[in-house]
């Protein structure tokens, strides 16, 4: 008989607490129009510069559909300090991204109608 892989739901897990953010390219739709077939060009140096500025402030880009990118910042520490310190470089990293992409030479020679847009949310159980 074939062996079937399947996955077992009642297995114990263990929580993780993380600070989620996300970056999003603005206008997204007409900036594919205007860089035309340079889209993945343009969106990789977004994925540079947020990729370097995310890690910088020890958070990791997990993924990207093309016009956002999903930011992640766990929270090991039980120590309210060390876990305000985390959300903290959360914001840090998002008004650095913010300035690299309005400064970026290389982005609005792409498209100078291109923006970033952003959010951060962690429900942080009192």
């Amino acid at each position: 008989a074939a062996k079937r892989n399947t996955v077992n739901a009642m297995i114990p897990g263990h929580k993780v607490e993380s600070v989620f953010g996300f970056c999003d390219i603005l206008h997204f739709t007409d900036t594919t129009e205007v860089v035309q077939d340079k889209v993945m060009v343009f969106v990789n140096s977004v994925a540079e510069i947020v990729s370097d500025i995310v890690d910088k402030w020890h958070g990791a880009a997990k993924r990207n559909n093309g016009q956002v990118f999903l930011i992640v910042w766990r929270l090991c520490e039980d120590k309210p300090e060390v876990r305000t310190k985390v959300c903290d470089m959360a914001v840090v990293s998002f008004v650095h991204v913010l300035a690299a992409v309005n400064k970026s030479a290389v982005l609005k020679e792409r498209c100078r109608a291109a923006g970033i847009g952003h959010g951060a949310h962690s429900h942080l159980p009192r």
